[in-house]
């Protein structure tokens, strides 16, 4: 949302990884749409996907129309501040249906580190066996670390990720938070948000029994431009 000057520098990188068969760059309702920034991109393995009508950023829905959108079998989730390098998938490889990649930030060996901990590869099956990110988090992080979480829980190892294979573009706390919802405990404070969040996933935890993604109107316009809408 709204960050497209990050997302051009970590793009190329992605570009360059013929392992990767599409990406798929959703767009939360930014005030100029991804697609018209980037649609100079020739790239046919990219398409964008545009959630409509979204006032305020919300990660773990997101996250969830990035899952749901994507048709591989391998999905890497990664945040548009953060390039790959050379190596990534020769040293991650998913031979092992059951486990994920993921970088614990807290076995980080600097401050910088823990900014990297969003990315995670792994099958999109098992995403979608615990029904994605829990929706219910709606401040700022650790909505990444609820899902990794459940998917231990659910029988599915946790790798540790190369460092040396991922980069991250350092910005302030306040690029982070521009777009969180004001009415949110603690918005303009990252730790604070995080620890919100924390107390939500306590307070409303994701069931894969139960829980679901929020349903979306969907909308093709063309083979490289999708439109989302909320169900009401």
């Amino acid at each position: 949302m709204n960050r497209t000057d990050s997302l051009r520098w970590s793009l190329s990188s992605w570009l360059e990884r013929p392992e990767i068969d599409e990406i798929v760059i959703v767009d939360w309702s930014s005030k100029v749409p991804i697609y018209e920034e980037l649609q100079g991109f020739g790239d046919l393995r990219l398409r964008f996907v545009r959630v409509e009508d979204q006032t305020f950023w919300c990660a773990a829905r997101c996250h969830n129309v990035e899952i749901l959108m994507a048709r591989s079998e391998a999905l890497l989730r990664i945040d548009s501040d953060v390039r790959l390098m050379p190596e990534f998938f020769d040293k991650h490889p998913l031979t092992d249906g059951k486990s994920f990649w993921n970088l614990d930030w807290q076995k980080a060996t600097c401050d910088e580190d823990r900014h990297l901990a969003g990315t995670i590869y792994s099958k999109r099956e098992n995403f979608l066996l615990v029904k994605g990110y829990n929706e219910h988090l709606v401040a700022y992080g650790y909505e990444d670390d609820d899902l990794y979480i459940r998917l231990q829980e659910a029988g599915i190892v946790h790798k540790q990720s190369d460092r040396s294979q991922l980069q991250h573009l350092p910005h302030s706390d306040d690029s982070r938070l521009a777009q969180i919802t004001p009415h949110v405990s603690f918005e303009r404070n990252a730790m604070g948000g995080i620890g919100c969040n924390h107390y939500l996933s306590m307070e409303h935890p994701w069931s894969h029994d139960k829980e679901h993604m929020t349903n979306w109107d969907v909308e093709q316009v063309s083979e490289r431009l999708t439109y989302c809408r909320k169900v009401t």
